[in-house]
């Protein structure tokens, strides 16, 4: 086919100018010398092929209408072409649109078509993972030691030192163990492995049947993850050794019985509490004589360990009980050391505060930097640890001047010094733990939007960000507290108190675990009540509104995945219910900014108790 075009503007008079004329430049004809030509202009002509070019080496391209291009002739075809342009819907809706007249109304009884590209998604589609039934252990029952063991294998982020009494130290390091646990009897083994390589995987399995062996058990199934347990040298192992071998499935690690679950750290016997960390432990109870039973039966048991004395020499921290039932806990020793490392004389005298309410400690940029006229980076990690022990106090001004560690200026120097004058003026005062009956766990929550916003830093976005601050309390006794710089921006106060509930809960659901499993095995816990609950107070009323109802919010559905994992505590479980609570009272606000001494007394006689 062909298509002319013929230009309106031929017939014109051209412009006075000598310019040449866009259609000129476009068609290649000089339109200034048509008046002068004795011949009328002629018309373009250009040549389309919606064929394609011809070639001679093969036959002619057809082009092929696309399903959805194709016009409807039939009710049939009318139908196929409404269940496209609704993004597929399926046929039975679109029937029940036709009855109500939403599309034309004789589709409604006409034959369903088939869509071609529904019938291929149907075709390749993946069956969605089933979900883990309780005591799931693939279909296999076993009724003797050996018969199923679950094995599984973890790669450590942080290399393990290889342990050795003689020679040269080596450089090896183990960085994965693979872990096999019995589904009859529950008994554990862990074999710690320099790499992940089949060979060495399959040492370890010797070893574990080697030691079962020695128990009189033989091992005759495995059940693994896929992985390293699917490589042909561990499958041989097995088949030569006359063990059935079964897997689970892909991303289904929750399908290998025991093995993949936390390997346990903390034991119970009577009232006493066994806590291990690698080859550091603690024994707790409220009996004394029953802990040194203890000691002496794991002795007996022939286990070589060492006893280091009381708590407070592990911790560092003095423990003084008093008569009326109260606990002090103090660092002063730790106290003397960082005004040592600063210098300060005896007659210095004290201040009222942490840190001086009035001024914002930023990067301070165009500042002197830090005179070095002490260790700044030995002072920060000896005021951590001190916060972290019993100065909760101190929580907010320590973060703050940890964080210019890197480039300290003028301003962080002065700043420590201010917090160590108020160190010198409280140097025996700590955490005072006054237990309380009718008391449960409370979480205390505070947020700072925006808080550290300076205008003279605008570059750095870190003053942007807020802070978040929570107290842990259980009986009325602080037992975790955190100031916490978040890591996003938080786009109003609302989101960021939110953010600090978030972030709060996933310290306390695992505490209230804990409490729920020390009731489960008959630990005395004194509460008031049967079932662990957990209180939670905050002071914005847009995050308590979140925390508490259910309902989609446009402006807040970015925080549904990230945030609101304590949702079924709150709806469905009811084990987590979340109170206003006014600003004045909230007793986290100290863990967020520098405040003034009659605020910063308020709140430090709720939380430390002095």
């Amino acid at each position: 086919p062909q298509v002319v075009s013929d230009d309106d503007d031929d017939d014109m008079e051209p412009p006075p100018t000598q310019t040449q004329s866009f259609w000129s430049r476009l068609t290649g004809r000089d339109t200034r010398n048509l008046e002068a030509s004795n011949h009328p202009p002629q018309p373009t002509s250009i040549a389309f092929n919606l064929d394609g070019p011809n070639t001679s080496d093969g036959p002619t391209p057809t082009v092929i209408e696309e399903e959805e291009d194709k016009q409807p002739t039939t009710a049939t075809a009318e139908l196929l072409r409404h269940h496209q342009m609704f993004g597929h819907i399926s046929m039975e809706k679109l029937r029940n649109m036709a009855k109500q007249n939403i599309i034309p109304r004789h589709l409604a009884n006409c034959p369903v078509p088939s869509c071609t590209a529904c019938l291929y998604a149907k075709a390749t589609r993946r069956r969605w993972r089933d979900k883990r039934r309780k005591n799931w252990n693939g279909g296999l029952k076993p009724t003797r030691p050996g018969e199923v063991i679950s094995v599984d294998q973890l790669v450590s982020p942080t290399p393990g030192l290889v342990a050795q009494m003689t020679g040269r130290l080596t450089t090896k390091r183990y960085t994965c163990a693979t872990v096999y646990v019995d589904q009859y009897s529950g008994y554990s083994y862990t074999h710690l492995q320099k790499t992940a390589t089949a060979e060495e995987t399959i040492e370890g399995k010797r070893a574990f049947e080697a030691l079962c062996k020695q128990h009189g058990v033989t091992v005759r199934h495995y059940h693994a993850d896929n992985g390293i347990f699917r490589a042909n040298k561990w499958v041989k192992e097995c088949l030569d050794n006359g063990q059935r071998l079964t897997f689970a499935g892909v991303n289904a690690h929750h399908t290998n019985g025991w093995a993949a679950e936390v390997d346990e750290c903390v034991f119970y016997r009577g009232n006493v509490m066994y806590v291990l960390y690698t080859d550091d432990s603690i024994l707790a109870g409220p009996d004394a004589n029953e802990i040194d039973q203890a000691i002496k039966d794991i002795q007996a048991a022939k286990l070589d360990i060492t006893i280091e004395g009381d708590i407070q020499d592990f911790l560092g921290v003095h423990i003084e009980r008093k008569s009326d039932g109260s606990i002090h806990l103090t660092q002063p020793h730790l106290i003397d050391l960082i005004l040592e490392d600063l210098k300060m004389p005896d007659d210095t005298t004290s201040k009222d505060t942490p840190a001086a309410s009035s001024k914002l400690l930023s990067r301070h940029t165009k500042s002197e930097d830090f005179d070095n006229s002490f260790n700044y980076r030995s002072v920060i990690g000896k005021l951590n640890y001190l916060e972290k022990g019993s100065r909760a106090d101190i929580a907010y001004i320590t973060h703050q001047c940890a964080r210019f560690t890197t480039c300290p200026k003028k301003e962080h120097g002065e700043a420590i010094r201010w917090l160590a004058r108020y160190l010198k003026g409280t140097r025996d005062k700590g955490l005072i733990l006054r237990p309380q009956k009718d008391k449960g766990l409370e979480v205390y929550v505070d947020a700072d939007f925006a808080g550290n916003w300076d205008p003279k830093e605008y570059k750095d976005r870190d003053t942007a960000r807020s802070r978040h601050g929570y107290v842990i309390m259980y009986a009325g006794c602080p037992i975790m507290y955190k100031s916490q710089l978040q890591n996003e921006c938080a786009l109003s106060s609302t989101e960021s108190e939110y953010t600090g509930l978030s972030y709060a809960l996933r310290d306390a659901i695992p505490i209230m675990n804990r409490l729920k499993e020390m009731k489960a095995v008959g630990m005395p816990i004194k509460s008031s009540k049967a079932k662990v609950h957990c209180k939670v107070f905050e002071d914005n009323s847009g995050a308590v509104e979140i925390a508490r109802v259910a309902k989609y919010r446009p402006r807040t559905k970015h925080l549904n995945c990230r945030l609101h994992h304590f949702r079924s505590y709150v709806d469905t479980t009811k084990e987590i219910s979340i109170h206003k609570i006014s600003t004045e009272d909230q007793p986290a606000d100290f863990l967020t900014k520098s405040m003034n001494e009659e605020l910063l007394k308020r709140h430090r006689k709720t939380v430390m108790g002095w």
